[in-house]
This record gives C-alpha cells, sequence and structure tokens, in this order.
C-alpha cells in the first residue's frame, strides 16, 4: 500500500536536491535532520526513500540493494517511556525486513526480537536490537537508514539513554548506520546538549531546510488533482494558487481541492480560499507551531534574530522582511491568527502545558517540561536553584555535577520557547540572588 502511494503521487524528480543532501550523508556515514514548517512534507521526503524504488534507484543506482531503509514513525510512541521506544525501534526494523521480502534477513531479526521479548528486560532487549543491527550490517553487509518520521513529537520525552544507543547501534554496524530526523526546528534547539552529547558528532549542523516549493511535486499533485476530480483549472488559476500558497505543499493541495469542488471560482481567488476551513486550518498549523517570540516578530513585521538568516528566513516562509507566502500574509494582517490573551496552565490530567489551544509542552524538552510545570504548580513563588536542580534533574544519580550554566541554559531556552518576547520576560522572572519566579 505504502509503496503504490508513494510511486503513484510523486514524480521521480521530487525534492532532488533536498534528497540528494541526505543521500550525501548517508554516503559519510553520518546522520541528518530534515527541518520545515508543517505541511511542506517532511513525512513524505522520508516516505519516497523507504517506498518509492525509482527514487532509490535514482539517488543510489549503484547501491541500491544494499542500503535498506526503517520507517520509524515517532507520534506511535511519542508518550512512551525509552524501554518501549526501544521495542518499537526492534518491532521497526522486523517489518521493514518483512515488507521488503528479505525472508531470511526478517526470519533472524524476528527470532531475536521474540527471543528478547521472552525476557521483558529492557537491557535484553537493547542487547538484542543492537545484535540485529550487527547482524544486517556487518555479515549481510547492509547500510541501515533508519527514518525517524515527527521526531518533534518524541522530543519532550527524549533521553541521553535514546542518543546513547544510537551511538551503539552505529559502532555496533561498523559505521554503516544513519539516521534521518523529521523534526521542526534543528536538534540544537530542542534538545539539551547534554543528551545529545554521544550522538551529537555525528548529527550536529547537518541540517536540510526543506523549502516551500517544489516544482515537479507542486505540478504533479495539481494534474493528480484534476484527474482525480475529472475538472481542470485553467492556466491563469494554477498560477494564481501557486502564487498565493508559494507552492506550500498542504496549502496547494486544500487550496486546489477547493478551487476545483466549486462549480464558478469567484474572481477573487484570495478571499475565496481565506474563507475555506480547510485553507484556515493548513494556516493555522504553521502559525501554531512558531515561537512565541516568532509569532510577535511576524506580527510586529520586525526580525531579531540578525546573527545570519533567522529561523523563519531559513524554513522559507520569510525572504528578507517579505512574508513569502501571500494568504499567510493576508490572514496575519487580518488578524485571523489573533486569539483572546490565555494563560499558561498545567492539565494535570492529561499530563500537558497549554496555553489557550496551543499545546506548549509539545515543543519541551524533558528537563524543559518538569521546570515549567513545577513552577505552575507553585506560581509567584521565588524558586532557588538547588529546587530546580532537584526537580529537573530528579532521575540523576546524583546532581553533583548539574553546574549553574546548565540551569542558566534550561531557563534561556524555556523563556525561548513560551515568551513573546525573551529579552523582556512577562511570566519568567529572575530575582537577582534568589531565584527564579514565575508569573501565569
Amino acid at each position: 500500500m505504502e509503496s503504490k502511494y508513494f510511486e503513484s503521487l510523486y514524480p521521480v524528480e521530487a525534492r532532488d536536491q533536498e534528497l540528494e543532501k541526505i543521500v550525501g550523508y548517508i554516503r559519510e556515514g553520518v546522520s541528518s535532520q530534515v527541518v520545515g514548517l508543517p505541511g511542506v512534507g517532511r513525512s513524505t521526503i522520508l516516505g519516497l526513500l523507504a517506498y518509492n524504488r525509482e527514487i532509490r534507484l535514482r539517488h543510489f543506482p549503484k547501491y541500491h540493494g544494499s542500503i535498506h531503509f526503517v520507517m520509524v514513525n515517532f507520534s506511535e510512541v511519542k508518550t512512551r517511556p525509552y524501554p518501549e521506544v526501544v521495542k518499537f525501534l526492534f518491532l521497526c526494523l522486523s517489518n521493514s525486513l518483512r515488507e521488503r521480502e528479505m525472508p531470511e534477513e526478517y526470519e533472524h531479526v524476528d527470532t531475536l526480537f521474540k527471543e528478547a521479548l521472552n525476557y521483558n528486560d529492557e537491557l535484553v532487549i537493547s542487547q538484542g536490537l543492537k545484535n540485529a543491527i550487527e547482524y544486517l550490517a556487518v555479515e549481510r553487509k547492509l547500510t541501515l537508514v533508519l527514518l525517524f518520521d515527527r521526531f518533534d513529537e518524541y522530543i519532550p520525552q527524549v533521553s541521553m539513554e535514546f542518543f546513547t544507543l544510537l551511538r551503539s547501534l552505529r559502532d555496533r554496524a561498523k559505521y554503516r548506520f544513519s539516521v534521518v530526523f523529521s523534526l521542526d526546528r534543528p536538534l540544537e534547539e530542542t534538545v539539551e546538549p547534554s543528551l545529545v552529547a554521544d550522538f551529537s558528532d555525528f548529527i550536529s549542523g547537518h541540517v536540510i531546510y526543506l523549502p516551500l516549493l517544489d516544482e515537479p511535486s507542486s505540478s504533479f499533485r495539481l494534474s493528480y488533482l484534476e484527474k482525480l476530480t475529472a475538472k481542470t483549472l485553467s492556466v491563469e488559476q494554477k498560477k494564481e494558487v501557486l502564487r498565493l500558497t508559494a507552492g506550500h505543499i498542504r496549502l496547494l493541495k486544500v487550496a486546489a481541492e477547493a478551487m476545483l469542488a466549486e462549480g464558478t471560482i469567484p474572481a477573487d481567488i484570495e478571499a475565496f480560499l481565506l474563507s475555506q476551513k480547510t485553507v484556515h486550518g493548513a494556516l493555522m498549523s504553521i502559525w501554531k507551531s512558531l515561537t512565541p517570540g516568532d509569532q510577535v516578530d511576524l506580527s510586529k513585521g520586525e526580525i531579531h534574530d540578525h546573527q545570519g538568516e533567522s529561523y523563519l528566513q531559513k524554513v522559507g516562509l520569510l525572504e528578507g522582511d517579505r512574508i513569502t507566502i501571500p494568504l499567510f500574509a493576508k490572514a496575519l494582517a487580518d488578524k485571523l491568527f489573533q486569539e483572546n490573551e490565555a494563560k499558561i496552565v498545567y492539565d494535570e490530567a492529561a499530563n500537558i502545558i497549554k496555553k489557550g489551544d496551543l499545546v506548549l509542552s509539545d515543543s519541551l524538552t524533558k528537563a524543559e517540561f518538569r521546570l515549567l510545570r513545577y513552577l505552575l504548580q507553585h506560581p509567584q513563588e521565588i524558586v532557588d536553584r538547588e529546587t530546580v536542580i532537584s526537580e529537573v534533574w530528579q532521575e540523576a544519580k546524583t546532581t553533583l555535577g548539574v553546574t549553574e550554566q546548565a540551569v542558566d541554559q534550561l531557563i534561556f531556552r524555556l523563556r525561548h520557547k513560551i515568551e513573546e518576547d525573551p529579552n523582556n520576560s512577562r511570566h519568567l522572572l529572575t530575582i537577582k540572588g534568589r531565584g527564579i519566579k514565575f508569573m501565569p
């Protein structure tokens, strides 16, 4: 099913430049990060590698048969503890061999998996996964590429043990091993350096930003929708919908679907599209993915990050100081994203932190989540460093090595994720010589 989908809906030239960059990292034996706004096709680019044979042949003409891709959808384990995630990785590896019709390899890995599960022990399961990776890489001479789809959803739960495991898997594979992370922001901005330290040499800086427009995919998708609906758009209408969406994959899809479903398309296509719930939903998903600081920058037309390109420019939402998606710019100008002032609250039943409809905890690391949760449970109290350390690093065998710098960095990152202007905090206040205080 997946193979047919990815071979029928995407041309062989899809995401050519970005795929070639990923391939380059795989050939070097290192890992990479695919970063982009919601709806630009981060999941798609991983799916193309895993399921589109023609694209694999295009980018790996000599080594197609010796590279094995394993798709891992982290949205399925985003709230699961580390031992369950290890089991899930093992299961995905086993299933991928069956799907690719590699019976001998599948039988061997599946046996290792079932034997490890019988012990119901975290160390045994981890060791079984390492043995499976070593068997495939060393004995079967396969280069293993783990495709971590929607990994940003798992980041609030990620631990040091996870990245240590990845380092161990790479060592056991004798460097025939890569990981491709799908993220809305680079790991360097969302994960504490100490957590990713064991794997940082193989991932840091290897970031591939997905541009909004991929010409072959956009043209192919419009033609496919016309064929599916047995209706057509004029050349002028196609140009206009591409201009208004800047080629953003999800926006283009829902906008074209709305136009094709309409009997007579109004002359003012922009106003028509902004009145559509599906279009508004796609725009809102982009807006909600941004930090409060990004939202303020866009609303005021100001960019505060002057050290090279800002995040908004790297993901293609800004070109200089101009918003590249006309529909998004119009929605922002018409205040379609504006919501009532909302407090930051902790929902104990769901174990999430929200601000209005925005789930802040989705973008927090485990340490950031613990600190913010504690502060929300003790509003307007001055919290000293010792309390911060004991609450945040509660699983550590000892907190003697936790430095003041580590605490300061944690507070710094949290400010950038919850404050509209991190340089003028409204929520997370520093009380000189005493600690921090949270104003909800």
